[in-house]
C-alpha cells in the first residue's frame, strides 16, 4: 500500500463497533511494518483526522472529520433542495440544468439534470471547473472581491481553455460588472467549445451568494435572440431556490438593487 492507501485503511477501521483502537491492534489487523504505521498515524493526527489523549494508548477519529462530515452534509442537502428546481427549469427549456458552487479554486456541479434531447451539453455531478470558466464560474466571480479575482488570477486560477474564455482582468472586470448589474451571466464557447449557457446567483439566508444556478445548450439551440426569454427563467428558479434556502425574493431584490 501506498501512503495515502495506508492512512485509508486506518480511518476505514472505525465503525459503530469499534471507535477506539491500539497501535498493536491497527499493526496486527492492517499488517503494516511498526515504522511506516507510526508515521501514518503521526500524520493522521497532526492533521486532525485521528486523536490520542495525552499518556493514552488509544486513537479515536479526529474532529477535522467532524468538518468534512458537516460539508459533506450541507452538500447533500443543498443537492436534494435543488434538484427539484432543476428538474422543472431542464423540462421547461430542453437545457441542461445545473447547480455549481465554489471549491476552493473551482466551481464544482453538486447537483446535475442532463437534457433529454438528442444533442445536448452534457455535466457530470461533483464535475470541477476552473473557478472562471463559463456563465456559473462568472456568477461566482461577480459576487467576490475583485481583488480576491486579482490574486486569483496572480496565483494563476484563472485559466484560458477555449479561444474566448476571459483572462484579462480589465475585461473580467468589465463583465463581471455588467452581471452584478443585471443580474445573469451569459457565456458562448468560453468553457466549452460549441456551448452557450446563462447562470444566476443563489442566495443563502444571509444574502450571500453560494452557488449559480445554470442553463446550458448547444450553441446552435440557444440563438441570441433566445437569450432574455432564457435569462428571466433562470433567474426566476435561483431565485426560487434561493427563497427555499431561506432568502426571501424582497432581501434578493433589495441586495440587487444596492449593485445597481
Amino acid at each position: 500500500m501506498n501512503a495515502i492507501e495506508k492512512a485509508l485503511a486506518i480511518l476505514d477501521l472505525f465503525d459503530e463497533t469499534q471507535y477506539e483502537w491500539r497501535l498493536a491492534e491497527i499493526q496486527r489487523k492492517l499488517g503494516i511494518a511498526k515504522s511506516s504505521l507510526h508515521w501514518t498515524i503521526s500524520i493522521l493526527v497532526k492533521n486532525g483526522y485521528l486523536f490520542r489523549e495525552e499518556m493514552s494508548p488509544v486513537y479515536r477519529l479526529g474532529p477535522r472529520l467532524l468538518t468534512l462530515a458537516d460539508l459533506c452534509a450541507e452538500q447533500y442537502d443543498l443537492r436534494r433542495i435543488a434538484l427539484p428546481f432543476l428538474k422543472k427549469l431542464s423540462n421547461e427549456t430542453k437545457g441542461t440544468a445545473a447547480l455549481r458552487i465554489r471549491m476552493g479554486t473551482s466551481s464544482v456541479a453538486v447537483a446535475v439534470v442532463n437534457s433529454d434531447q438528442p444533442l445536448h451539453v452534457r455535466y457530470k455531478p461533483g464535475e470541477k471547473l476552473p473557478i472562471n470558466l463559463g456563465a456559473p464560474g462568472k456568477v461566482l466571480l461577480a459576487h467576490m472581491p475583485f481583488k480576491e479575482v486579482i490574486s486569483l488570477e496572480k496565483k494563476g486560477v484563472i485559466k484560458k481553455v477555449t479561444p474566448s474564455s476571459i483572462t484579462d482582468l480589465a475585461t473580467l472586470a468589465r463583465e463581471l460588472k455588467k452581471i452584478r448589474i443585471r443580474g445573469f451571466a451569459f457565456s458562448d464557447a468560453e468553457a466549452i467549445n460549441g456551448a452557450r449557457a446563462v447562470a444566476a446567483p443563489v442566495r443563502d439566508r444571509s444574502g450571500d451568494v453560494i452557488g449559480a444556478v445554470v442553463l446550458a445548450f448547444p450553441s446552435i439551440s440557444l440563438p441570441r435572440s433566445k437569450i432574455p426569454i432564457m435569462s428571466e427563467v433562470v433567474i426566476k428558479c435561483a431565485r426560487g431556490l434561493s427563497e427555499a434556502l431561506g432568502n426571501k425574493e424582497e432581501e434578493v431584490n433589495k441586495i440587487q438593487s444596492k449593485n445597481h
